[in-house]
């Protein structure tokens, strides 16, 4: 996706874990190698890992000084987006007068909402109840030690919006199984973000049907946990396996009439779901004007580690009632998601790939410089008459 602005502070959330969750000596002087072996262990050496990497403090101290804060500003980066295009979580109540309702699934140590905090100025003065539910209780105790610090340091000092006020958001952690959770009350917003990828891991490849019961079930829970007029988002690694999963849950939250907000343009089948060797999957890459916009410490951490970020990628989609759905698509207008980055076609003209209610799409032009940005939302007139693209079967718009 294109390259956001971000909201300041994020410098300011590296020093406060510094300030407190201070290291050793010798612990710093480890911890690009921690960086790295951590790295491994949630990804290609995953069936390796015991879930209680929290508990040591190695595993602890890089999950909290390179791990968090790219979540966080990558999260940041998209809901601004989000909110840009006027997309952000529409009906989930951040907009209503009233007091706010969060619930966040597999909290961690609050990634996700101190990425909300950062993103959304607006939501800081409202008073809201955030219950962050995981199973691990040293993640969630310094997720709320962290929080706290930053909603109360950062921002009343460094953001005009928020000067002099107090946060009103009351963080309450619930131990317990973020799969299965029990809430006091219903949610405005329901967000679960890095959570279902370690649960689908379990599920053999290829084994579509099974990952469908799973997302058929994973719906119902969520939609359980959210009020009449809620919203969710849930959000994943950019991997195949996590594509194919979101596009099956979207699947499943049609079927309980439900409807995608974002990033889908539709509520038609999905183009891209994946599932198959070779077969395309739903996915952003968020360009390097993003990456050269990160905190330079955060930056060398990853160069020192030997995990220089070229990319940053995510899978993500939310979802509301269909009742509340306030996005109608204009009469002989296609809306689509671009997808792809430029590339050269055979006939001369420059392309790029976009998913669209009229299946995958090719939105094609002669200047490279005038081509929409990936991750964009574009709307263009609906053909007159339906080409495709002999390669790849796309309609040409």
């Amino acid at each position: 996706m294109r390259g956001s602005t971000l909201k300041p502070g994020l410098d300011g959330l590296l020093q406060l874990i510094d300030r407190d969750f201070p290291l050793p000596a010798r612990h710093k002087a480890a911890l690009p190698d921690g960086i790295a072996e951590l790295s491994r262990l949630l990804t290609s050496e995953r069936s390796l890992r015991e879930g209680g990497y929290m508990s040591r403090p190695g595993l602890r101290a890089a999950y909290l000084r390179y791990f968090l804060p790219w979540n966080v500003f990558k999260l940041t980066a998209l809901f601004s987006q989000m909110e840009a295009e006027g997309a952000i979580f529409l009906n989930g109540g951040i907009a209503a007068e009233n007091s706010l309702v969060i619930a966040d699934l597999g909290s961690g140590p609050l990634t996700l909402p101190l990425a909300l905090w950062s993103a959304f100025p607006l939501m800081r003065k409202k008073p809201a109840s955030i219950y962050c539910v995981d199973k691990n209780a040293r993640a969630l105790e310094d997720g709320q030690k962290l929080f706290n610090a930053f909603a109360n340091g950062v921002y009343t000092k460094s953001v005009n919006s928020a000067a002099g006020a107090q946060p009103h958001w009351n963080i309450k952690t619930i131990k317990a199984d973020a799969a299965q959770p029990k809430l006091r009350q219903k949610a405005a917003l329901v967000t679960a973000f890095n959570l279902y990828n370690e649960m689908i891991a379990g599920i053999p490849q290829g084994d579509t049907e099974a990952l469908r019961t799973f997302a058929r079930k994973t719906a119902r829970t969520l939609a359980n946990c959210a009020d009449k007029n809620g919203s969710i988002f849930v959000g994943e690694p950019g991997t195949p396996a996590c594509g194919q999963f979101l596009s099956l849950l979207r699947g499943a939250f049609l079927e309980l009439g439900w409807q995608p907000i974002c990033p889908c343009p539709h509520n038609g089948i999905c183009p891209m779901p994946g599932g198959r060797k070779g077969a395309k999957w739903c996915h952003f890459v968020f360009d390097n004007r993003l990456i050269d916009a990160a905190p330079a410490a955060l930056r060398a951490l990853s160069k020192n580690a030997g995990l220089t970020k070229t990319r940053l990628t995510m899978s993500f989609v939310s979802f509301c009632r269909a009742e509340n759905t306030a996005v109608k698509a204009a009469h002989n207008r296609l809306k689509m998601r671009v997808l792809s980055a430029p590339v050269r076609l055979p006939d001369g003209n420059t392309g790029v790939y976009a998913c669209s209610s009229l299946g995958l799409a090719l939105i094609r032009g002669k200047h490279p410089d005038t081509a929409p940005e990936f991750g964009a939302l574009v709307e263009r007139a609906v053909p007159s008459r339906h080409e495709y693209d002999k390669k790849t079967g796309a309609l040409l718009v």
